[in-house]
């Protein structure tokens, strides 16, 4: 399951549990239509909390609507993860997207005020690896 929800800094992506490649595809095709309303410079945060790793052919989707963000004005984005397995795939997937020095990750695991410090990264700036507890 996904959700895609328009916020004031851009917007929210969540991902939950096993997404097979017609879901994904799915997903992709409502971002395509997203995108154009985000704006010339935009945020996104990305909830994997609850994601189950994906199927070989379900990444070709995530990895093209990854790179459809980053290239259409995507200025700062955050990944919210749990579980090592799970984190694992997604950066070696979103390596795949290209290098991107405004990418931060925050395990939900570690800070418990996860979804605050990722909006402020969003927002403010404040780099989640050096504001641990805000």
């Amino acid at each position: 399951m996904y959700q895609i929800k328009k916020e004031s800094y851009g917007v929210k992506l969540i991902f939950n549990g096993f997404i097979q490649a017609d879901e994904m595809n799915k997903w992709l095709t409502e971002l395509r239509g997203v995108v154009p309303g985000l704006g010339k410079q935009y945020h996104v945060f990305i909830d994997i909390r609850e994601m189950k790793t994906l199927p070989a052919d379900s990444q070709g989707p995530m990895i093209e609507g990854q790179s459809l963000l980053k290239n259409s004005g995507m200025d700062k984005s955050v990944v919210i993860l749990e579980g090592i397995v799970t984190a694992m795939q997604f950066k070696r997937l979103m390596k795949k997207v290209g290098k991107d020095k405004n990418k931060k990750y925050i395990d939900s695991s570690a800070n418990p005020l996860w979804e605050t410090a990722g909006v402020r990264w969003l927002v403010d700036g404040k780099d989640p690896d050096r504001n641990l507890y805000m």
